[in-house]
């Protein structure tokens, strides 16, 4: 299914291309669904920033049409590249799962290291307990509240791609960056435009490098954290500082599937499926033959079947020979 809401009237041979087999699988495009401006349709600006086109799509399946609430483009991504991010919203009616309701948010107090952002924390908080101040019935849930309505205000949450390894100078240039972003699409003046790109391709080079340098010495800093705990025998230490620098994470698996192969999401069933398999693999009948010898069985002694003796010359230039490149290392004749 294709709509009115394209960026561009003339449609190229790669994007008739792509509508045929979207036609002829039921699918829709779902970045010409909605009217938008033209600066939420374009998705690619040629280096010169004169030609703009919309060549980035969205399709889904056609049943799920109506689960599609929106679909734009959006200029504010700062990843240093001609394209810009599409998103869509889809909101999906699935099985409930049960998630934990108590987990805990926790402040990204990493910007608390740049110093314009700790002292707006610290005027933000005298303020409030000013205020405070003035009110005689105040008490310590007040105060309680007082530091987490700043913290939220000032340190918003963390994400969880936080790295722990991004210094202070980072953060301070990445926002750099980000302004020149917000300025370079809201200017209208192909001169200033042209001006704040330069910049802004001199600052991304600076952050890049900059994050180079922080990831290298914060892992140069747990390896020798690591070392020295390994010295002492933290063996924990140790074992924590190889989970940090190791970028495998563990598989998490929240389903299963059932005999018949039918997907179980819920948390109860998943259980009894697992109690199932393993009462099945464990609780087996004892074996008929348990191998068990008598006093007048004899084990007949075999012969060895490595021979055991000095190896000859000749032995030893053939196997040079099977080997890789013809060499051994560290061979002592």
């Amino acid at each position: 299914m294709v709509k009115e809401w394209w960026a561009t009237t003339e449609r190229s041979e790669n994007g008739e291309r792509f509508v045929e087999p979207c036609a002829s699988n039921n699918m829709v495009i779902a970045t010409t669904l909605f009217p938008h401006k033209d600066i939420h349709k374009h998705t690619w600006v040629s280096p010169d920033a004169r030609a703009k086109n919309q060549i980035d799509h969205v399709a889904v399946c056609g049943k799920f049409r109506r689960s599609v609430l929106d679909t734009r483009a959006f200029r504010g991504a700062d990843v240093n590249s001609d394209h810009h991010l599409v998103i869509a919203k889809i909101k999906l009616w699935l099985c409930r799962v049960e998630k934990n309701k108590n987990r805990l948010r926790k402040y990204n107090t990493a910007k608390l290291k740049v110093p314009e952002v700790a002292q707006s924390f610290k005027i933000k908080l005298q303020n409030r307990f000013s205020c405070l101040a003035d009110d005689e019935a105040n008490n310590s849930d007040d105060h309680d509240q007082t530091y987490l309505r700043t913290a939220e205000n000032v340190l918003r949450f963390q994400s969880r791609s936080n790295k722990p390894w991004i210094s202070a100078e980072s953060w301070k240039k990445i926002d750099d960056r980000r302004e020149l972003k917000r300025k370079m699409d809201s200017t209208r003046s192909e001169r200033v435009r042209e001006q704040l790109r330069n910049a802004y391709s001199t600052k991304n080079k600076e952050v890049k490098k900059q994050l180079k340098k922080d990831k290298n010495d914060w892992v140069e800093k747990v390896a020798k954290e690591a070392q020295k705990a390994a010295e002492q025998g933290h063996l924990k230490t140790v074992y924590d500082a190889t989970r940090k620098l190791s970028t495998k994470k563990g598989k998490t698996m929240d389903m299963t599937k059932s005999k018949e192969g039918a997907l179980l999401t819920k948390q109860d069933k998943i259980q009894k499926r697992w109690k199932e398999h393993s009462l099945e693999v464990l609780n087996r009948p004892a074996p008929e033959d348990t191998g068990e010898f008598d006093d007048e069985d004899v084990v007949p002694e075999s012969e060895p079947i490595i021979d055991v003796d000095v190896p000859t010359r000749a032995e030893i230039y053939a196997a040079f020979k099977e080997m890789k490149n013809g060499a051994a290392g560290e061979l002592i004749v």
